[in-house]
């Protein structure tokens, strides 16, 4: 849906496969990514696979930008891994 919306607004957009991410990566101009939640140090909860193709990006430096609503911004910190998505959203 979002593949389409950018690319009616007259944006070049290209949806590739999961496991093409590093292959193709070399090629990309930027990252767009969802979150689930940004915590208040600046951290995301993301979906699965996000962290894949954030490490793809950062290796061949390729901007990320992350898109997400202002309701999803959360006051609260994480802590050690104990916390789980339902804690925080």
């Amino acid at each position: 849906r979002m593949a389409k919306s950018l690319a009616s607004a007259g944006i070049d957009t290209t949806v590739i496969n999961d496991s093409a991410t590093f292959a193709i990566m070399a090629r990309v101009n930027k990252v767009l990514l969802p979150a689930h939640a940004v915590l208040a140090n600046g951290g995301l909860i993301a979906p699965s696979g996000c962290n894949m193709v954030a490490l793809a990006a950062v290796k061949n430096a390729v901007p990320i930008v992350s898109i997400t609503g202002m309701f999803k911004l959360c006051p609260m910190y994480p802590h050690e891994g104990q916390d789980t998505l339902q804690d925080f959203v």
